[in-house]
């Protein structure tokens, strides 16, 4: 008489191990795409801004200003240059727009290019103008600049974006982009 056979229940250690290795390979793969993924959701931010800083700063230049000379009025000049605002660097993590709204809002560089974060933002921000409170020649240049530390280590990410006074506009050129992702 033959005994019936029993049925298997379960997997064996062999199907196991199988599955843990997919699983692993799996996980080495998107564990570091998320990373980026994650940082460059937060590089974003920047380019936003720096459109936002340079909006100002062509409204600002094609904008009438108050000469020395009693009821003479100016075109084509930018604001003076702008240190890094906030002052202390980027650690990783976001800076507070209600701790930081004064740097911005009390700068008369950056009321003048009607600039200041809506909301938490991770990079310091920076203009630099070659023509300042003078009217702009062609040719001078302007930068407008954000530096961050998305993940706290050593190094930086460094976005520029630069304009320049031609046929008596103010041009804007591409954002250049230095260890974006850090």
């Amino acid at each position: 008489m033959r005994h019936p056979r029993k049925e298997k229940h379960g997997f064996t250690l062999i199907e196991l191990m199988i599955i843990v290795a997919i699983l692993g390979v799996l996980a080495s793969i998107a564990i570091p795409a998320y990373v980026g993924y994650l940082k460059r959701s937060k590089t974003s931010e920047v380019s936003l801004n720096l459109k936002n800083i340079f909006m100002g700063a062509v409204t600002y230049f094609d904008g009438e200003h108050s000469g020395t000379t009693l009821g003479a009025t100016y075109t084509h000049y930018l604001p003076s240059t702008i240190t890094s605002t906030p002052s202390t660097p980027a650690s990783g993590t976001k800076f507070s727009v209600t701790a930081h709204a004064a740097d911005f809002s009390t700068n008369p560089g950056w009321l003048a290019l009607g600039f200041g974060p809506n909301e938490n933002f991770y990079y310091q921000y920076d203009w630099f103008s070659g023509c300042g409170d003078t009217p702009c020649d062609e040719g001078d240049l302007a930068f407008a600049g954000a530096q961050g530390n998305l993940d706290n280590d050593t190094d930086f990410s460094d976005f520029q974006r630069m304009a320049t006074v031609a046929s008596g506009q103010l041009t804007c050129g591409p954002i250049k982009m230095t260890a974006e992702l850090e």
